[in-house]
Protein backbone atom coordinates (compact mmCIF):
# COMPACT_ATOMS: atom_id res chain seq x y z
CA UNK A 1 0.00 0.00 0.00
CA UNK A 2 1.64 3.14 -1.12
CA UNK A 3 2.10 5.94 1.76
CA UNK A 4 -0.26 8.72 2.12
CA UNK A 5 1.60 12.16 2.00
CA UNK A 6 0.36 14.63 4.33
CA UNK A 7 -0.19 18.53 2.91
CA UNK A 8 2.64 20.89 4.47
CA UNK A 9 2.40 22.25 7.79
CA UNK A 10 3.50 25.42 9.16
CA UNK A 11 4.44 28.49 7.16
CA UNK A 12 2.93 27.43 4.22
CA UNK A 13 -0.15 26.21 5.62
CA UNK A 14 -0.41 29.17 7.54
CA UNK A 15 0.16 31.71 4.78
CA UNK A 16 -2.64 30.29 2.70
CA UNK A 17 -4.83 29.15 5.35
CA UNK A 18 -6.43 26.69 3.08
CA UNK A 19 -4.86 22.51 3.16
CA UNK A 20 -5.54 22.21 -0.78
CA UNK A 21 -3.65 25.66 -1.68
CA UNK A 22 -0.65 24.83 0.45
CA UNK A 23 -0.56 21.77 -1.09
CA UNK A 24 -0.44 22.71 -4.39
CA UNK A 25 1.92 25.40 -3.41
CA UNK A 26 4.39 22.86 -1.91
CA UNK A 27 4.32 20.81 -4.89
CA UNK A 28 5.25 23.96 -7.09
CA UNK A 29 7.93 25.17 -4.78
CA UNK A 30 9.39 22.02 -5.37
CA UNK A 31 10.12 23.34 -8.78
CA UNK A 32 10.58 26.88 -8.29
CA UNK A 33 7.87 27.81 -10.39
CA UNK A 34 5.08 28.58 -11.34
CA UNK A 35 1.94 26.05 -13.71
CA UNK A 36 2.81 26.64 -16.96
CA UNK A 37 -0.39 27.11 -18.94
CA UNK A 38 -1.18 28.71 -22.30
CA UNK A 39 -3.37 27.93 -25.46
CA UNK A 40 -3.27 28.31 -29.34
CA UNK A 41 -5.15 27.82 -32.00
CA UNK A 42 -3.67 25.67 -35.20
CA UNK A 43 -2.80 27.77 -37.97
CA UNK A 44 -5.05 27.29 -40.99
CA UNK A 45 -4.31 25.80 -44.55
CA UNK A 46 -0.47 24.99 -43.52
CA UNK A 47 0.85 21.50 -42.08
CA UNK A 48 2.80 23.54 -38.86
CA UNK A 49 1.78 26.16 -36.53
CA UNK A 50 5.11 28.30 -34.04
CA UNK A 51 3.93 28.79 -30.22
CA UNK A 52 6.28 31.31 -28.54
CA UNK A 53 6.76 30.95 -24.83
CA UNK A 54 9.69 31.92 -23.24
CA UNK A 55 9.23 29.05 -20.90
CA UNK A 56 9.77 26.47 -23.19
CA UNK A 57 13.02 24.78 -23.72
CA UNK A 58 14.35 22.12 -25.82
CA UNK A 59 13.76 19.27 -22.76
CA UNK A 60 10.12 20.58 -22.21
CA UNK A 61 7.14 18.33 -22.44
CA UNK A 62 4.02 19.72 -24.06
CA UNK A 63 0.75 19.00 -22.66
CA UNK A 64 -2.08 19.46 -24.81
CA UNK A 65 -6.29 19.56 -24.33
CA UNK A 66 -8.40 20.43 -27.21
CA UNK A 67 -10.99 22.99 -26.44
CA UNK A 68 -13.48 22.24 -29.83
CA UNK A 69 -14.32 19.41 -31.40
CA UNK A 70 -12.33 20.16 -34.46
CA UNK A 71 -9.16 20.39 -32.17
CA UNK A 72 -10.03 17.03 -30.56
CA UNK A 73 -10.57 14.97 -34.08
CA UNK A 74 -6.71 16.41 -34.68
CA UNK A 75 -5.30 15.08 -32.07
CA UNK A 76 -3.89 11.89 -33.90
CA UNK A 77 -2.32 13.76 -36.12
CA UNK A 78 -0.07 16.05 -34.02
CA UNK A 79 3.43 15.90 -33.52
CA UNK A 80 5.26 18.39 -31.13
CA UNK A 81 8.81 19.45 -31.40
CA UNK A 82 9.98 21.85 -28.57
CA UNK A 83 12.74 24.25 -28.74
CA UNK A 84 14.31 27.31 -27.64
CA UNK A 85 11.38 29.57 -26.17
CA UNK A 86 8.82 27.76 -28.30
CA UNK A 87 7.53 24.55 -29.85
CA UNK A 88 6.51 23.75 -33.38
CA UNK A 89 3.29 22.04 -33.81
CA UNK A 90 3.39 19.43 -36.95
CA UNK A 91 -0.39 19.23 -38.06
CA UNK A 92 -3.02 18.25 -40.60
CA UNK A 93 -3.29 20.70 -43.44
CA UNK A 94 -7.13 22.06 -43.06
CA UNK A 95 -9.08 24.97 -43.77
CA UNK A 96 -10.40 24.92 -39.96
CA UNK A 97 -9.84 27.41 -38.05
CA UNK A 98 -11.05 26.45 -35.07
CA UNK A 99 -8.85 24.12 -33.34
CA UNK A 100 -7.63 25.12 -30.04
CA UNK A 101 -5.85 23.92 -26.97
CA UNK A 102 -4.98 24.69 -23.98
CA UNK A 103 -1.25 23.55 -22.78
CA UNK A 104 1.18 22.77 -19.84
CA UNK A 105 4.76 23.14 -20.43
CA UNK A 106 6.21 20.69 -18.10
Amino acid sequence: MADIIEPPRGKIAEKNGNPTKAAIDFFWSIFNRSPLNGSFTLTASTTSTVVTDKRVNSTSVILLMATTATAAAEMDNIYIAPGREQFTVTHSNTSDTDKTFNYTVV
